[in-house]
This record gives structure tokens, C-alpha cells and sequence, in this order.
């Protein structure tokens, strides 16, 4: 049993979830992102550290909220794609006239680094957003998308 569902109503009979706990979506957050042993960050949010059985528990609700939201990761990368380039062109914009040059070239060298760890973290967003809407019922995945056609330049 997931830990919102005393919040849980039938959506189709006019009700809505008004509350979770915080706590539920932290820990949803820090199971969805595939951290190693979430156990070791709960001081990040302050909440409590699970046992062993709930650890097992939370992995595998975790897993069928990855599940319900398989079908959008085409998309999410796209996005996360999307976001990083343009957040590393805005980054270099305004510090490319503002370093040397050798920082400037070091920065477009290590460009691929920063463009991934952007990526990663637009990514965990979204993955971590979207599979607690679907899991509350706030957004549903009725669609997918098989393929994006690239742009060539």
C-alpha cells in the first residue's frame, strides 16, 4: 500500500486529492532518482530512514511508478537533451567574454561533461515530477511516442 492512498479518491466521482505529506514525495523523489541507498540521504529532507523491509517496499514502488511512466522517456530525454543544450549556451554566453581564453576552451573541451550532468539532473526532474502525478493521479499516460525526427542542420 503506497503511503498516500488514506488521500486517495475516485477521480471520476468529482473528488481530489488535497493533501499528501511532504515526507511521501521526498521519498518518492529519492527512490525515483535510483540513488544508490536513499537511506544514506534522508538528512537531505529530514525525514527518517526506512527499515530493511520498507526499503524493499519503497524499491518496488518505485519500480511500478518507473513502469507507469516508460512509455514518456523518449520524451523526457528529449527534453532533458533540449534543456541542457540550452542552459550550457546561456551559460557559456555570459561568461564566455567575462574568462581568458584558456578557461573559454577549457569550458568548450569539457562542454559533452556539462552538457550530461545537466541532462542528469533535467531528467531526474522530470522522471521523479511526472511518475508522482501519474502515481497520484494527476496526470495519466494514455499515449506514447515511438520516434522524434532530428533536425538537420
Amino acid at each position: 500500500m503506497s503511503e498516500h492512498e488514506d488521500h486517495e479518491h475516485d477521480f471520476s466521482e468529482g473528488h481530489y486529492l488535497s493533501k499528501i505529506p511532504l515526507t511521501t514525495l521526498y521519498r518518492w523523489f529519492m527512490y525515483d532518482i535510483h540513488t544508490e541507498n536513499p537511506n544514506n540521504h534522508v538528512d537531505i529532507f529530514k525525514i527518517t530512514a526506512v527499515s530493511d523491509e520498507g526499503d524493499e517496499k519503497e524499491q518496488e514502488e518505485s519500480r511500478l511508478r518507473m513502469e507507469q511512466i516508460q512509455e514518456l522517456l523518449p520524451l523526457m530525454n528529449l527534453y532533458s537533451t533540449m534543456t541542457a543544450q540550452y542552459v550550457f549556451e546561456m551559460q557559456k554566453r555570459e561568461v564566455i567574454d567575462e574568462v581568458s581564453p584558456e578557461i573559454a576552451e577549457k569550458l568548450e573541451k569539457d562542454s559533452n561533461k556539462m552538457k550530461q550532468f545537466y541532462k542528469l539532473i533535467s531528467l531526474s526532474a522530470l522522471m521523479t515530477m511526472l511518475s508522482s502525478a501519474v502515481e497520484l493521479g494527476i496526470l495519466s499516460t494514455e499515449g506514447s511516442l515511438i520516434d522524434v525526427d532530428e533536425i538537420k542542420e
